[in-house]
């Protein structure tokens, strides 16, 4: 049985008996009140909050203000966005299984974080301009036709353009190269995808599916985002 129980915030729940989505919060329960309720009926002693970056997003607050039960409450800032927070989660479950305590699988968590990449990729800054998230983006409405913009996020979790351009096969080949920069010599990484658009996800596939043949672990996601088209997390 495992002894963590992780709390992520990112993409629905997988399917995994031990990690759970923020998604939980949404109840017309108070959410410290949801929460209190929740570490009182795990019956893991450990419980592990990974959160995405505060810079854009979070509400771990909300769990740090809740009465923990007599649980170790441990919190883990991402530094990422989309599903960084549940590959973290699901590597630490890997750590437990093959003998580190709770407290070693934080901190080799911590370090870990350098090794997440995420790229997102939108046809508009609309979303991130409404939810106030466009980190070191500069805002320019464009005057006769949409971009296509390639982002990521900085050491610090903050978004940052990497890519943009009129043509989505320019912004894909960009994708495309970086991909290919990340997992070069490397053997054992885990990804998942998160599509928003399915011509999208039809290509991305093509040019994934080339460079992933050593993958350890990789799941492609289907759900309706809320800031892309296309968002793929990397945990080398």
């Amino acid at each position: 049985m495992n002894k963590i129980f992780y709390i992520v915030e990112g993409p629905p729940n997988l399917g995994e008996d031990n990690i759970e989505s923020f998604e939980f919060l949404n109840s017309e329960k108070s959410p410290i009140d949801l929460v209190e309720e929740f570490y009182n009926k795990i019956d893991t002693e450990n419980i592990f909050i990974i959160s995405s970056s505060k810079a854009l997003s979070g509400r771990e607050y909300i769990f740090r203000s809740a009465r923990p039960f007599g649980k170790n409450v441990y919190f883990l800032e991402s530094k990422s966005l989309g599903s960084g927070p549940y590959l973290l989660a699901k590597y630490g479950s890997t750590l437990e299984k093959i003998g580190f305590r709770p407290r070693e699988v934080y901190n080799i968590l911590a370090d870990k974080r350098r090794d997440l990449k995420f790229y997102c990729l939108l046809n508009n800054l609309e979303s991130l301009k409404d939810k106030n998230i466009l980190g070191n983006i500069k805002y320019k409405k464009p005057i006769f036709k949409d971009n296509y913009y390639l982002l990521s996020v900085d050491e610090r979790g903050i978004l940052y353009e990497i890519s943009k351009a009129h043509s989505l096969k320019k912004v894909l080949s960009k994708f495309e190269e970086l991909i290919k920069e990340d997992l070069r010599l490397k053997f054992n990484y885990s990804m998942t995808m998160t599509y928003g658009d399915e011509n999208l996800r039809i290509e991305s596939e093509e040019i994934i599916l080339r460079d992933i043949e050593k993958a350890n672990f990789y799941k492609a996601l289907e759900i309706n985002l809320p800031y892309g088209l296309l968002t793929v997390n990397i945990l080398k």
